[in-house]
């Protein structure tokens, strides 16, 4: 019989074990994260793909010099509809980029640009619309309209309090497409303006769909190694008192979220390529976050149906509600009892074998607006440069 030295030594090697493998997969979602930070070339604006658009009927715009047009009469143009908030920083970003790189091409397009300060700045204190103008560009430049409107204006548009949010409306009046963050658009404008309405394609159609092996093989692709200077490091991980999380040799890595979030969308992308370097899936789908929440749409997946082999890791998955805010799939009392404990019911919850705990998204879900799953993988395999190589050392 082995001694007990040899049996203590065993139990130590096996504990060594999960602790390599629990850094490296934490290294890899590390790496995961620093690219969808970085995923911010241009792209095409992808609408609510309804076919059947909303009217613009217009509104009143008090402009800058005081007078006051009905902006129903500027249709037959398409419109750039836009409302900011002038102590905003990407608003301020955004009205120079405007101003210096991208009015000339939008004004000879005929596509006027109509800036609507959200009403009483959102109730924060910031400087005058004529200020901002003044300081970052848009004034007394020929189709661009700079004013405000009634509150009512800013609820109806903006009943979210989004800081910097816009809406694109073709000749015809209709509103075909909205989103938040003009800058990361105005790449993309005219060729979605001149694209016309005909070709806009709906990804929610695609919700619930199981994802071809083509596409899974693009996910594999993208999961493999990066370099990266080895001064990028994350602190995003929150470590854990509780008990390891074990089946066997193999550390536990248990999710929570729910489908209608848009931050568990967000968070879904590197953890899924992490553990493909580690593990097959089958059976993932594709899901968008709720189109009502906040970053509506925005393309991830749905770990409801699938399931995760790996020979060094097990991976637990609970989407508690789904796109509707319907419950969906029962949380485990013993995994409930850390959620609650560690992150008093916050989702996105990622436990890493009792070690260390991922509460919440550690990059905006806006960064994933407007691209669809394909483009998310093209730009995390264009950019092999990018990602962490120091592996996060556990306890």
């Amino acid at each position: 019989m082995p001694s007990k030295k040899i049996k203590r030594m065993e139990r130590l090697a096996r504990r060594r074990k999960r602790r390599i493998i629990l850094s490296s997969t934490i290294a890899a979602i590390l790496v995961a994260i620093f690219l969808a930070i970085y995923l911010r070339s241009p792209f095409n604006f992808v609408t609510n793909g309804n076919t059947n658009y909303p009217r613009f009927t217009g509104f009143p715009l008090t402009l800058i010099n005081g007078t006051t047009i009905n902006t129903a009469s500027l249709i037959g143009h398409p419109i750039v509809l836009w409302f900011v908030t002038t102590w905003c920083s990407s608003c301020a970003e955004s009205q120079q980029l405007l101003a210096e790189e991208y009015y000339s091409t939008l004004h000879s397009k005929g596509i006027i640009i109509v800036e609507v300060e959200n009403y009483g700045d959102l109730g924060e204190a910031g400087p005058s619309l004529l200020q901002f103008a003044q300081t970052y560009g848009g004034l007394n430049k020929p189709g661009w309209l700079i004013g405000t409107a009634p509150l009512w204006v800013t609820q109806k548009f903006n009943p979210k309090e989004y800081l910097d949010i816009f809406y694109l409306v073709n000749q015809n009046g209709e509103i075909i497409g909205e989103n938040v963050g003009l800058g990361a658009y105005l790449s993309s404008i005219v060729q979605y303006f001149e694209a016309g309405t005909t070709s806009v394609t709906s990804i929610s159609s695609y919700v619930d769909e199981k994802i071809p092996q083509s596409f899974y093989s693009m996910l594999v692709q993208a999961s493999k190694p990066y370099n990266a200077p080895s001064s990028y490091v994350y602190n995003v991980f929150k470590p854990l008192n509780t008990s390891s999380l074990s089946l066997g040799s193999k550390p536990i890595i248990v999710y929570i979220g729910a489908e209608y979030c848009p931050y568990c969308a967000a968070v879904r992308w590197p953890l899924v390529l992490a553990l493909l370097r580690f593990g097959n899936f089958s059976g993932l789908e594709y899901m968008l976050s709720s189109s009502t929440d906040y970053y509506p749409n925005t393309p991830t997946f749905t770990f409801v149906n699938s399931s995760y082999t790996s020979p060094y890791i097990v991976f637990e998955s609970f989407e508690f509600e789904d796109r509707n805010y319907q419950p969906l799939q029962s949380v485990p009392a013993n995994y409930s009892a850390i959620w609650q404990s560690v992150a008093q019911g916050s989702i996105p919850f990622v436990d890493f074998g009792g070690k260390l705990a991922l509460i919440g998204a550690p990059f905006s879900p806006a960064l994933l607006s407007g691209y669809n799953w394909s483009e998310i993988v093209a730009q995390v395999e264009q950019n092999t440069t990018l990602g962490a190589t120091k592996p996060l050392q556990t306890r």
